[in-house]
């Protein structure tokens, strides 16, 4: 497996942990949107000081619009994953990959080949089924967890679109501070306000949430965007799902069907098969 596909897929074992960090951090939905984007930020800063210099001196317009749509996304992320359970809330979120194989080829010219496009559908299927294990119906508030994902996945496909078209001009650790520095400084007030409520767990959890999600898992993605195309990107990131099913079955002891371990399938045989591109 080349370095780009490997990094994917190392990335999507580490956004399977997420949903975990949100479901037992303690604090608001804006302040753990903070953590997760003002830890990287700071990390950045102080390792790459000197990309202060074209962010505050000679900032990219298109990045920085990418930037504030990451703070949106990311809140309506943290709220999706909040009131909707976590397997009505995959299956909404994951059609961001359709969303950026097409956005892909439209934007950035891009070549699909029909069998990548054969092998994404697949994958996708295998998310349905590996997360059909609770109708998608469910009661208003899982409606709106929902909802809210779906506009996630419109968002992170057009962010990650642009970020892939900007990684011919600029470096991985570049695009990574673009990406958390507008919903830092936008949600940093919010956990201000929030310190009172915050004990040494929710600090703990929530710096190793912001360090381990979205400084080296989003260090990952951008560094095998920018290595492989966003077709292959979009099919080896459905392995995401399987890590967080696992997960699942190991901390919280839930079941592991057939039907759940057909779906893994369906989703690991198209990453397979994609990564010698």
């Amino acid at each position: 497996m080349n370095a780009g596909a490997l990094s994917i897929v190392l990335a999507a074992a580490i956004f399977g942990t997420a949903g975990l960090f949100v479901k037992t951090i303690p604090l608001s939905s804006t302040s753990i949107a903070c953590f997760r984007l003002l830890v990287p930020a700071v990390i950045l800063l102080a390792l790459r000081p000197e990309l202060r210099v074209g962010l505050f001196t000679r900032p990219d317009k298109h990045l920085l619009i990418a930037s504030a749509l990451t703070a949106l996304r990311i809140l309506l992320w943290v709220v999706g994953f909040l009131l909707a359970p976590m397997s009505k809330a995959v299956v909404v979120l994951y059609t961001w990959p359709l969303f950026l194989t097409l956005f892909s080829v439209v934007f950035l010219k891009e070549r699909v080949t029909r069998r990548n496009l054969v092998l994404l559908l697949v994958a996708f299927s295998g998310i349905v089924l590996f997360c059909s294990q609770e109708s998608l119906l469910g009661d208003r508030a899982h409606i709106y967890g929902m909802a809210c994902m779906f506009m996630v996945a419109i968002l992170n496909a057009t962010v990650l679109t642009v970020f892939k078209g900007k990684l011919r001009k600029h470096e991985p650790e570049e695009i990574l501070l673009y990406d958390n520095s507008i919903g830092a400084l936008i949600f940093l007030p919010f956990l201000l306000a929030d310190v009172p409520n915050l004990n040494l767990q929710s600090l703990l959890f929530g710096t190793v949430y912001g360090f381990l999600i979205g400084f080296a898992g989003y260090y990952l993605l951008y560094f095998g965007l920018s290595r492989v195309k966003a077709s292959v990107a979009s099919i080896l990131s459905y392995t995401e799902v399987v890590t967080a099913g696992l997960l699942g079955v190991v901390v919280f002891s839930e079941t592991l069907s057939l039907r759940m371990v057909a779906g893994a399938l369906l989703i690991l045989i198209p990453a397979t098969l994609v990564r010698k591109e």
